[in-house]
């Protein structure tokens, strides 16, 4: 058993990276050291655990199985020892979060420079994607999503209820566009900038919740990520959909960017923050909650929580 567990740490890292070298640079070994404690596991456990190649490795079947049977208690094990660091020195170490990139100017950048400055031994690496990460297997101490991209399997403590978007434009294209839309189809008469992550544009719904629908749109152009979209708009070059309405809130108050049709954009689902479990949470994960629901709640009065 003690030969098994020596062994996980360097499991884990090669079925996260899914490369030897990867894990070997993670981990600071050299690939003959982690090739070997490959090596060893397999043999202490009687099973071939990855598929390996010229090109890398993949989990087998039973490699696959076995990874996400100690993710569980391994991350128990590190909340733990984590709770005992933390005890007597407030949050520490290293906080890995993943979010969408539409969340970071808004919500995350302002909450990360209040908690650094509340702690300043914790250092935070952020990840901003778009889909849906598993932070299990991913190696991340808590998410930021929709509540509907949350896993049933997560802890989700929602920071925010929901929240509108907006149809946004600024002045200069109004000046030469058609008419201002009346309704969502009238905008198939103007030039509309989509976004689009990994091929797929994203949708511009409108209506209350049970009765939402989508407008088919062939936008003039098309970028791969939300603020581009925003500063195609504040350049004049089209309309936008700012999700949420929250993203654009300083441009519209400044006038820099004008809202359309408003009230008529759809909410998105409650925001949330989620993690893989409320036992030994750790400190640093505490601090975030914390930091989330005070700005959410208190310091940004266009959000709500309920």
């Amino acid at each position: 058993m003690q030969r098994i567990l020596s062994e996980l740490p360097t499991f884990r890292a090669v079925a996260q990276t899914q490369s030897v070298s990867g894990a070997a640079r993670k981990l600071r070994l050299t690939k003959s050291a982690v090739s070997q404690s490959l090596q060893r596991l397999e043999n202490a456990l009687g099973v071939r655990l990855f598929h390996r190649s010229t090109r890398g490795v993949r989990l087998t079947e039973a490699g696959a199985h076995f990874a996400s049977q100690i993710e569980s208690p391994y991350q128990a094990l590190a909340a733990a020892g984590e709770t005992l660091r933390d005890a007597d020195q407030g949050p520490c170490g290293v906080l890995r979060l993943t979010t969408s990139e539409v969340l970071f100017e808004w919500l995350l950048l302002p909450v990360i420079a209040q908690l650094q400055a509340r702690a300043p031994k914790l250092r935070i690496e952020l990840d901003l994607n778009n889909l849906f990460v598993d932070i299990v297997m991913e190696g991340f101490d808590a998410g930021i999503r929709l509540d509907e991209a949350v896993g049933a399997e997560m802890i989700g403590r929602r920071i925010a209820g929901p929240q509108p978007c907006a149809v946004v434009a600024a002045p200069a294209y109004l000046d030469t566009a058609p008419p201002p839309p009346q309704r969502p189809d009238d905008l198939t008469a103007h030039r509309c900038i989509g976004w689009s992550i990994r091929n797929r544009l994203v949708p511009w719904e409108f209506g209350a919740p049970g009765a939402v629908r989508a407008i088919d749109l062939t936008p003039a152009l098309t970028l791969s990520t939300h603020a581009a979209c925003i500063a195609a708009a504040k350049a004049g070059m089209g309309i936008a959909y700012a999700v949420p309405r929250a993203q654009v809130a300083t441009a519209l108050a400044s006038g820099a960017l004008v809202e359309l049709l408003p009230g008529q954009a759809a909410l998105l689902p409650p925001l949330m923050v989620y993690y893989a479990s409320r036992r030994h949470l750790p400190k640093k994960v505490e601090a975030l909650v914390a930091e989330l629901v005070a700005f959410c709640g208190k310091d940004n009065p266009m959000l709500s929580v309920t």
